[in-house]
């Protein structure tokens, strides 16, 4: 019982240091993300080089010390003599270290699993468009770096913001082309048909289908009423509505991710239908970045879940 609460000496030490790092491994993470977030540096850099990816970037380093630290912390705990306030706080360091460096590769598998898209609609055959109005608040938004409310060619030139199509293709460098073999070139709706599951599967092609089924949402209301219950629920998602227009049947907001700070445009068209009642479809498009790791996908996806049941419930 006296060797368990001696001086843990050299031994207690390094399991504090593992401790220590491997704290600092998550917060270094979140750092990454929030410091992106309220512009202290460029989402590249905290992206692309804070977390970075399995062939680059700090987040590997900073993950491979931890486990390093971990476990010889652990090992020397153990040795002769083994001291439990050392054996503790090395457990600690791996159990830590392991949760990070989980998140860290879940994230790997999922950049390399999807697509290089960067955004994501209901109707490719006749897509939503965007107005104006969105199209000038997108490109402030991310290009006017002097604050003066306009943006001239030479921001709009090194702001990196994705453009707006109707008819979008995947255009990549050599060095994505690399990365994502055979996608250069195609069109958006082609690889999003490719790696959408088919609902009348129900989830079955799962492991072959990286993105969720994104539906048009057809209902028996009329236009004006599909078109309040679709603008009550994009204000429940917490999405800054930027443009509403009744008669045109166009609703436009911009949704901002949690942790970086990404913003998404969002668009949405309520028409009528001839045969009666009306429908309603959805547009998400990144700002910025190749690929969106699947978060446009998702939020049609989830919305246009939303949307049907809240359409059916005002419908009865």
């Amino acid at each position: 019982m006296a060797s368990t609460v001696q001086s843990a000496g050299w031994r207690g030490k390094l399991a504090g240091i593992a401790l220590g790092w491997s704290l600092f491994s998550v917060a270094w993470f979140a750092m990454a993300a929030l410091g992106s977030r309220i512009g202290l540096w460029d989402w590249r850099f905290g992206l692309g080089q804070m977390q970075g990816n399995v062939g680059a970037g700090l987040g590997r380093w900073i993950l491979l010390i931890s486990a390093i630290l971990a476990v010889a912390g652990l090992i020397a705990a153990l040795l002769k003599s083994p001291r439990t306030r050392p054996t503790m706080l090395a457990i600690a360091a791996i159990m830590i270290t392991l949760m990070a460096g989980g998140r860290w590769f879940g994230f790997q598998l999922t950049a390399l699993s999807l697509p290089p898209l960067h955004e994501a609609a209901t109707d490719w055959d006749d897509p939503v468009p965007f107005s104006s109005n969105l199209q000038e608040k997108r490109a402030i938004g991310q290009c006017d770096k002097d604050g003066d409310g306009a943006v001239s060619e030479e921001e709009r030139t090194g702001c990196g913001l994705n453009p707006f199509e109707m008819s979008p293709t995947v255009t990549l460098p050599d060095w994505a082309q690399e990365r994502w073999p055979g996608f250069h070139g195609k069109t958006v709706a082609q690889v999003q048909t490719d790696f959408e599951m088919d609902p009348a599967l129900k989830g079955e092609d799962a492991e072959e289908k990286a993105y969720p089924p994104m539906n048009t949402a057809i209902t028996t209301l009329s236009q004006n009423d599909a078109f309040e219950v679709t603008i009550d629920l994009v204000s429940k998602h917490g999405w800054k509505i930027v443009g509403a227009n009744h008669e045109a049947g166009r609703i436009e907001a911009t949704a901002t991710s949690t942790w970086y700070g990404f913003k998404d445009d969002v668009a949405f068209r309520v028409r009528a239908l001839e045969t009666g009642g009306s429908e309603v479809d959805m547009r998400s498009v990144s700002r910025v970045g190749l690929s969106d790791l699947g978060a446009n996908a998702r939020r049609v996806s989830n919305f246009m879940y939303d949307l049907e049941r809240a359409l059916d419930e005002a419908e009865s």
